[in-house]
Order: C-alpha cells, then structure tokens, then sequence
C-alpha cells in the first residue's frame, strides 16, 4: 500500500513505509533478500520533490526440501500439507510462517518451530527444518461413585488425540 502520492503534503516517514511495501511485493516473488534504495530531490517546481526507489531484487530464492524432527506419530506428508510450502516454488517468508502457524495451531503439539537452512546464507534453495514437540496422544480416563439411585458406578474411557497421524481424535468409552 503506497503512501505517497503527487499533490499530496510530503512526509519523510512515509518512504519508509512505501519502501517496506515495495520491499514486502517482491520478496514474497522469491526474492527475500530485497533491499531498496530511496532517492529524492527537488523537483521542476519548487513546491514538489522527486521520489526514486531503486529496487535490488537480490537472488531468486526457491523453496527445497523439508526435514522433520519429534514427528513420532504424526505422518510427515500430512505435515508437509499443513506446512503448504511446496518444493521448487518461489520462497515466500509470508507463506512460511502462516505454515509455522497452521501447525502451531494444532492440540497435538507442545511445540513447533520452523527452521529455513540457507536464509541467512543467501542461498539459491531454501530448506526447512521443522522441530516438533507432539504431545502425547493416547489417554486413559477412569471414573466411578455412587449415586442413590443407580448405586455404585465406574466409568473408563480410552482414546487417540492423534489417530493413524493425522490430527484426528477418537474414542471410547464405557460405563
């Protein structure tokens, strides 16, 4: 969303702004490591400025390969689904982290973190390290009382908060 237009009062905050825009459009292109260089100078007319942004797209970045870590019941190919990065794309940082979230948002794990190899690196394939805390799946639950009516009771339950790896939940249960 551009800030700055013609006719419009001049506010130096607002290359900035225009700047991480420009910078977040193209970066979300495969091209993480954008920088963008902002000239300005007075214009023809003295009541107007001259506003250039130089942009540097830096190298084109695809996504590779992902590497999982404490999955020990959750199936991988239905983490790569939730993760919806895909390998030989352009890499995207938005789409990463909104995969980071989609996962992190599941009740099957303690923990969640994404890890891109190579980022830092600058290098031409991105590769993702995914670290994972999976709580424990199966549960047991058991209960019983007395109640004036019905006498003495028991209760059990058993289920599966991770059935066959696939964030399903299942159960059964007796009284």
């Amino acid at each position: 969303q551009v800030t700055i237009f013609a006719d419009a009062p001049f506010r130096k905050s607002d290359l900035r702004k225009d700047a991480n825009s420009l910078s977040s459009l193209v970066s979300e292109q495969g091209h993480p490591h954008v920088t963008i260089d902002i000239k300005t100078e007075n214009g023809a007319d003295s009541n107007f400025i001259d506003v250039t942004y130089d942009i540097h797209p830096g190298p084109k970045v695809t996504m590779g390969e992902y590497y999982f870590s404490g999955n020990f019941k959750t199936r991988e190919s239905y983490l790569r689904e939730e993760g919806a990065l895909e390998t030989g794309k352009p890499f995207s940082l938005k789409e990463l982290l909104q995969g980071q979230k989609r996962v992190q948002d599941h009740s099957i794990f303690k923990s969640v973190f994404f890890k891109p190899m190579g980022l830092k690196e600058k290098a031409e394939k991105i590769h993702l390290f995914v670290e994972l805390e999976e709580k424990k799946p199966l549960y047991l639950q058991m209960g019983g009382g007395y109640e004036s009516e019905r006498g003495f009771f028991t209760q059990s339950k058993f289920g599966d908060r991770n059935l066959l790896g696939t964030n399903k939940h299942a159960w059964l249960g007796g009284e």
